[in-house]
């Protein structure tokens, strides 16, 4: 394939069952399959599941994964080269043949690890940290693991326990190197009921961006922008409830769509907003559907700031 542009690497961290797949195939969705792609890079392990259980790792921690393989592949892609990425089977924990991968106007690299390494930092243009409330992360990884793959819900229960302190270790240290953070609230609900309330961007002072005053500066039914602080600095933060009328969710799309794609009658949803509903099912937001197209947005700003 051949590109006329250096492509625009986004990446994506967050911790497990963080929704880091779903964001990033919904931002994918944006610019369509002629334009992005997106690398899983959990699939660069050292291990399959069984030697990882016996070498008593989390797969949480970094040392599971080729941190330095990661690098080098994401940067041949950023240069236009084609690579052999691994292809990780979730199912059984083996590996299977690798895939041949072409570059891409916008490359959307997902993953645990994402900013472990100061060479995975330097090759974004635009880094973006999943910030899920704890009762989300726990009810979607008991609806993956528990109703989706069968496994005894103590086990699972006592999986998450043990990687709590490799989650404080070396995930949330990475946080701190995001340019937009994605924060999802969740409402009263524990466990399996937990259930999203309010989307929120914190959009850090780090990268040029588009002027977004004008386009939140009406009130939108609760969906508006202002100033805050987020790990000492200021920041702007933009909020988005899940209980807005439709007709203010449209109205902010059809903005969004109109910088996007300079067509502000063409506003397409399909594959964007979908999350994991409180009894497991695949429901739309339309909160997180403003999300990923505001994220769509700060990607085209960061790739044209390269």
């Amino acid at each position: 394939m051949s590109i006329s542009t250096k492509p625009t690497v986004v990446g994506i961290a967050a911790d497990a069952c963080a929704g880091k797949s779903g964001f990033a195939a919904g931002l994918a969705s944006v610019f369509g399959p002629q334009r992005a792609v997106v690398v899983c890079l959990d699939d660069y392990r050292r291990f399959t599941r069984l030697e990882r259980q016996e070498a008593r790792y989390s797969r949480i921690h970094p040392d599971v994964y080729y941190l330095d393989i990661m690098a080098q592949h994401l940067a041949l892609l950023r240069e236009g080269q084609a690579i052999l990425r691994p292809l990780y089977n979730r199912t059984n924990g083996v590996f299977e043949r690798s895939i041949y991968q072409e570059p891409c106007e916008i490359i959307i690299a997902e993953g645990l690890q994402s900013f472990a390494t100061p060479e995975l930092r330097s090759i974004f243009d635009l880094k973006i940290f999943l910030e899920p409330d704890e009762a989300l992360k726990t009810q979607w990884k008991l609806t993956r693991d528990v109703d989706v793959r069968q496994r005894a819900e103590a086990d699972v229960r006592t999986e998450m326990k043990h990687w709590h302190a490799d989650s404080e270790a070396f995930i949330e240290p990475q946080r701190k190197w995001a340019d937009l953070v994605v924060r999802l609230a969740a409402a009263s609900g524990k466990g399996k009921s937990a259930a999203v309330e309010r989307v929120s961007l914190i959009l850090r002072p780090t990268l040029p961006r588009p002027n977004l005053t004008e386009l939140f500066s009406a009130d939108h039914a609760g969906i508006k922008i202002s100033l805050d602080r987020d790990m000492g600095i200021p920041v702007d933060r933009l909020d988005i409830p899940v209980t807005a009328p439709d007709a203010a969710y449209l109205e902010v799309q059809k903005a969004l769509w109109g910088q996007i794609a300079k067509k502000r009658e063409d506003v397409k949803t399909a594959g964007l907003g979908v999350i994991i509903g409180p009894r497991g099912e695949s429901q739309v937001s339309s909160a997180l559907v403003i999300a990923q197209l505001l994220t769509a947005l700060e990607a085209l700003a960061a790739g044209a700031g390269q």
